[in-house]
Formats: C-alpha cells, sequence, structure tokens
C-alpha cells in the first residue's frame, strides 16, 4: 500500500459518520451506575482542579475537519471522575469522541455539594474542537 493509500485508509477510519460511543473499556456498558445527584441539583458544583491536555486528533486537524462533543460523566464524592461512566451523548466523528473521552478521564474536580455534603454528581460538558492556523488544531473548552 502507497503512503497516500494508508493516509487515505486512515483518514475515513477518522472521519466516520455520529458516534454514540460506549464506557470506557473494563467497565460493563449494561450495569447500572450508582445514583448521581444532577449538577443542577447541587448547591455547589463540580470545578476543574486539574485537567490534561485535551489533543485534537491529528488526521481530523489536518482535515480542518471541526465538532462539537457533548460528554457526560460523574464526578464522585472525592472528587474524581468515575471512567465507568463516561458516556459520549453527542459527537460527529469517533476521532474527536474519544479525545473527549480521554480528556474528562484524566480531570481532577472538587466535587459537588449538596446540604454541605460531598455528593457523586452527575455533569454534562461540551468540548469543542475547532481550526484556525491552518493545519493546526485548536480547541475550545466550555
Amino acid at each position: 500500500m502507497t503512503s497516500y493509500g494508508l493516509l487515505a485508509a486512515l483518514a475515513l477510519t477518522f472521519l466516520r459518520g455520529p458516534v454514540d460511543q460506549a464506557p470506557a473499556g473494563g467497565c460493563d456498558p449494561s450495569a447500572p451506575l450508582p445514583f448521581s445527584v444532577s449538577a443542577d441539583s447541587v448547591d455547589v458544583q463540580p470545578g476543574v482542579v486539574k485537567h490534561p491536555p485535551l489533543r485534537s486528533p491529528r488526521t481530523l486537524a489536518m482535515a480542518g475537519v471541526t465538532d462539537e462533543v457533548l460528554v457526560e460523566y460523574d464526578v464522585e464524592a472525592s472528587g474524581t471522575v468515575d471512567r465507568c461512566s463516561i458516556r459520549v451523548r453527542k459527537s460527529k466523528r469517533q476521532g474527536f469522541a474519544a479525545a473527549a473521552t480521554a480528556y474528562v478521564s484524566g480531570l481532577q474536580l472538587t466535587p459537588g455539594v449538596k446540604d454541605g455534603i460531598a455528593v457523586r454528581t452527575r455533569v454534562q460538558q461540551y468540548i469543542s474542537f475547532w481550526q484556525t492556523d491552518g493545519a493546526r488544531g485548536r480547541h475550545h473548552i466550555f
């Protein structure tokens, strides 16, 4: 296979259509999640203490492809993200869904607080991947 053929095959792998990504590896997608309080119902919402770098998939960034990924996950009372709770609810491209999932997996947060007690909290977050500067991928989190 020529280098162009290999690049085309990789690009097609990353440029596939919409996804609804299952939980992280090692998690049983059919297992019920523990009870979580909605982020709208807590007195103090979880906040980011530390985050890993958010990396755009190189092939997609070079192709100028953008996406807005909606990720839902549970923040434990300790402030860690329950990796088995991570769900991609909206994404046009598998590559961006995987990048958003990897990002969320590495978050360190303050927990949600309800009535003065740290509680497991369900969060929904949009992560936007957009393009500027030619072929260099950039991203935005909001």
